[in-house]
């Protein structure tokens, strides 16, 4: 006799594991249309934002998001200054992308390589007059910028579940430490912070 073929029940999506010699078990279903959803849109909001940010900061302050970002790390480090490999692993970049990087602002004049007293092997990125200058240009300039592209469009309550949920997902891979995952807790004290609009009038850091 011929089996009956099941078929699935109306409004029921029909999804298959497999066997999973590794595991010995039954593999998880693979991702559905709404967690596909949630993945797709994750990568588009980033994308999004941050070349909004990038605009802003190139047109305002002269400066990338990227070239912010390390600046405002060695703004708040102790010295000013932090070795090369730490802030590869704070800004989650290889060795080479932090080395291309730092040697973009060291032409510039707002970085400069120092050499560890104690062990010559290790080297450091340090903060120059004129890229402390740059960043006291930036910083109030991205802060505008992030409030106009990203929280006018959320809640305080949206705030907190993201943050929540972009936490558990760096956990999830090992990657979250608050040095790395938190704002720079002394960030507003680092600078004499001006208005954007103050900024947009010209800046003694910049010479692009």
């Amino acid at each position: 006799s011929t089996a009956t073929k099941r078929r699935p029940l109306p409004g029921k999506q029909l999804t298959m594991k497999r066997y999973s010699r590794q595991t010995g078990r039954m593999d998880r279903p693979g991702p559905g249309h709404e967690e596909l959803g949630a993945w797709i849109n994750l990568v588009q909001a980033r994308d999004v934002v941050a070349v909004a940010l990038e605009r802003r900061l190139q047109a305002d302050a002269g400066v990338s998001l990227a070239e912010h970002d390390v600046l405002v790390r060695l703004a708040t480090a102790p010295g000013k200054r932090l070795r090369m490999l730490d802030l590869a692993t704070l800004l989650l970049v290889s060795k080479s992308g932090i080395t291309r990087l730092v040697d973009r602002l060291t032409r510039e004049g707002w970085v400069r390589r120092e050499l560890s007293d104690l062990d010559r092997r290790f080297v450091y990125a340090a903060l120059t007059e004129r890229g402390h200058a740059k960043v006291r240009a930036s910083v109030p300039v991205f802060a505008e910028a992030v409030r106009d592209v990203f929280l006018r469009h959320v809640s305080e309550q949206d705030v907190a579940d993201l943050r929540r949920i972009l936490r558990k997902l760096l956990e999830g891979h090992g990657l979250w430490s608050d040095a790395r995952c938190s704002p720079p807790s002394n960030v507003g004290g680092a600078f004499r912070v001006r208005r954007a609009s103050q900024a947009r009038g010209g800046d003694p850091g910049s010479n692009r």
